[in-house]
């Protein structure tokens, strides 16, 4: 490649607050089951297509909601590598005003769920709404088994 090249990538994916300026069940009424239900409906229209999810507080609540043959479905589109849990907390917690205790406490209930309910561990410390950065993050994130961030 010449010096003139760019790589693009991009990411479909979604971050909604788990209660910010609505509560989290205006968030997920108004907004979130409308992303889920969309984004797994066209992953299962298409093979090609990936989605990233973080905030496991929100899809639990939409998993409960889902049939055994939805659970199957979404399941299976883990599996294809075409819906990826990235970080996999129960929230995207601040990083500047959190206690380590916190997000560790976050990070452990959601990553719970996710490996029960579909067998995956996220490697992948997805975190586009810090307000701020820890030092102590980062190695918190690798003590969890997480190779990026």
């Amino acid at each position: 490649y010449g010096d003139d090249h760019i790589d693009v990538w991009i990411v479909p994916h979604t971050h909604d607050d788990v209660g910010w300026i609505q509560t989290v069940d205006e968030y997920y009424i108004s907004e979130v089951q409308w992303i889920l239900d969309t984004s797994i409906r066209c992953l299962m229209e298409n093979p090609k297509r990936k989605f990233t999810y973080v905030e496991i507080a929100f899809f639990k609540r939409w998993w409960d909601e889902q049939t055994d043959e939805m659970k199957d479905n979404v399941r299976q589109l883990v599996k294809n590598n075409q819906l990826e849990f990235n970080l996999g907390g129960w929230c995207m917690n601040d990083e500047a005003a959190a206690y380590y205790s916190q997000e560790i406490d976050q990070q452990t209930e959601g990553m719970t769920f996710l490996l029960n309910e579909l067998g995956v561990k996220p490697t992948v410390g997805w975190h586009v709404d810090p307000f701020g950065h820890s030092a102590a993050t980062p190695s918190m994130w690798a003590m969890m088994g997480m190779s990026a961030w």
